[in-house]
């Protein structure tokens, strides 16, 4: 009975290991383990200890300074997408799927009525763009000396696209991708600004003028009107050596509406040419030779 009452006080005055059963003390309001290779305050072995021994680091006050600046805004700024909308029944937005759709339950769509993300600024990048009358034109900077530099898409009838050649060896009348147009450049040629009217198309190249391709019924590509010319199919690419010989003459800025064409050089000086049924052109109302560009004179 005493071996009994003296373990009985022990127990009271002490606790066990929850994992090994040692006997853990407690004196005076503080745990004290039995031997010095114990704790006790969680009341378990050290080599038990469910909570992981941390070390306090030092603050490093200059970690914020080390650190590099990034900044997101600037990640794709000097990146160009390009968006397409409107009408697109001659392939005029270069989206073929809207005319071909890849899904059988997927229907044939001839407009496109908000902007749309075309992929082809993703693979290239587009430096000058014009829409026309169901078709578009695109230039891109080249990534090799012979990659081509203009694009275009649409409505071809009047070889406003130049030639592309069919299975049959005809023109295709209609384009619903973007092609390369063949044009006579230099592998250092640099695209200044592009135009598009109702059937032709204007192109101003560095150091080589300007080139238009397409209808001429009016004079609007600056040569001379030949009567029933036939324009589907053609491969003849007119140059106009009056712009480019030198820098101040070069095209930087080209409006072109219906069957007008209004140039800007790089002087400032304004030239038009083309249709002038109505005195579009600002050159009077009885010209003789409306094909011919000539600079517009202030009153």
């Amino acid at each position: 009975m005493k071996h009994l009452k003296v373990l009985g006080e022990l127990f009271n005055s002490s606790t066990l290991c929850v994992h090994c059963s040692n006997k853990v003390f407690d004196r005076g309001g503080v745990a004290r383990a039995k031997s010095s290779f114990f704790t006790s305050s969680f009341r378990l072995c050290r080599s038990f200890s469910t909570t992981p021994l941390r070390l306090k680091k030092k603050k490093d006050y200059y970690a914020e300074e080390k650190l590099p600046i990034f900044d997101y805004g600037k990640i794709h700024s000097e990146k160009k997408r390009l968006y397409v909308f409107g009408g697109a029944a001659h392939g005029a937005l270069g989206l073929q799927t809207l005319l071909r759709p890849e899904k059988d339950h997927h229907k044939k769509m001839l407009y496109m009525q908000r902007p749309v993300r075309h992929t082809f600024g993703d693979l290239h990048t587009v430096t000058n763009m014009a829409a026309g009358h169901g078709f578009s034109l695109v230039s891109v900077k080249p990534k090799k000396d012979n990659d081509p530099v203009v694009f275009g898409c649409g409505y071809n009838k009047m070889s406003q696209l130049g030639y592309q050649p069919g299975t049959r060896d005809f023109s295709l009348g209609a384009l619903i991708a973007f092609v390369p147009i063949p044009l006579p450049l230099n592998k250092t040629t640099k695209v200044i600004a592009l135009g598009a009217g109702r059937g032709h198309s204007l192109i101003s190249v560095e150091g080589m003028g300007l080139l238009t391709l397409g209808e001429n019924s009016y004079g609007q590509c600056g040569r001379s009107i030949i009567d029933d010319e036939e324009y589907q199919g053609s491969k003849y690419v007119c140059r106009i050596p009056s712009f480019g010989p030198s820098q101040d003459y070069d095209v930087v800025q080209i409006a072109s509406r219906f069957d007008v064409s209004v140039c800007l050089t790089r002087m400032g000086t304004v030239y038009t040419f083309g249709c002038n049924n109505q005195g579009q052109l600002g050159r009077g109302k009885d010209i003789s030779r409306p094909w011919e560009p000539a600079q517009l004179e202030g009153t």
